[in-house]
């Protein structure tokens, strides 16, 4: 997919996913860049006709909640990647689902005590190895963070030499 038409795709895609209208978006561009754009300037980049200079990436990124490597991103399918889920939340949901099982296995342990220890023990080692995906997971999405920071550093020190 040229570069431009995916850039343009991830910016409508990622302010349509914040409910954000055009003229919402431009209008935050235009604040936190202190320029000047119009609508149309927006819609000639979703449209891919034109895109964004990469000095707007940054603020482009920070207003759709999204790194800036999102922006250029396809998944294997040519699809758009969706933001990723909170890991904080993801490791709740995890961990609340281990408590809401507790009273069931309490129930079973009154029935089938070493059946139920070891179906609790298989579920705790499960749990253990999603906390550990989850922490990789999060290790990795920093790196990717950090490099784009380390990348963004550099085109606006060359922007500005």
């Amino acid at each position: 997919m040229n570069n431009k038409i995916l850039l343009g795709n991830k910016i409508a895609f990622y302010r349509k996913k914040l409910k954000m209208t055009q003229s919402e978006f431009i209008q935050r561009v235009n604040q936190v860049a202190g320029i000047s754009f119009r609508n149309a300037t927006l819609s000639s980049w979703e449209n891919g006709q034109s895109s964004p200079t990469s000095d707007l990436l940054p603020v482009i990124a920070q207003i759709l909640q999204t790194p800036v490597t999102y922006l250029f991103a396809e998944d294997e399918n040519g699809d758009i990647p969706d933001l990723p889920n909170d890991i904080a939340t993801a490791e709740s949901e995890i961990f609340n689902g281990a408590r809401a099982k507790t009273e069931l296995y309490r129930k079973i342990f009154e029935e089938s005590p070493e059946e139920a220890f070891e179906d609790l023990l298989r579920e705790y080692e499960a749990l253990v190895n999603a906390n550990e995906r989850l922490k990789e997971d999060k290790q990795k999405l920093e790196g990717k963070l950090s490099a784009s920071s380390d990348f963004l550093t550099q085109l606006i020190n060359m922007k500005g030499s």
